[in-house]
């Protein structure tokens, strides 16, 4: 499950710093560079997301099926492998 990446542990920490308003320089530049992480994180589910419905459009089963693979890994993980989302991406 993608919460369970150490990312989101740490932003709950700083969070909770942030809250009481005792967050040194440090961390809040790493407040942010999480946030930023995050963003990204959530841009490649969007992208999944949409891909999933795109294939599904195209009534495309072998792509649908790759996507599935990697949104799973994508979710243990937090990795993304790219080689598997495009329609002429090979079954890695």
């Amino acid at each position: 499950m993608l919460i369970n990446q150490p990312i989101y542990y740490r932003m709950a920490e700083l969070g909770k710093k942030w809250e009481n308003d005792t967050l040194d320089a440090t961390e809040l530049h790493e407040l942010r560079e999480s946030l930023k992480k995050h963003a990204q994180i959530m841009m490649d589910v969007v992208t999944l997301n949409n891909m999933s419905m795109a294939a599904h459009i195209g009534n495309d089963t072998d792509w649908q099926h790759r996507i599935c693979e990697a949104t799973e890994m994508f979710a243990t993980t937090g990795l993304l492998p790219t080689e598997w989302l495009t329609d002429e991406g090979g079954d890695n």
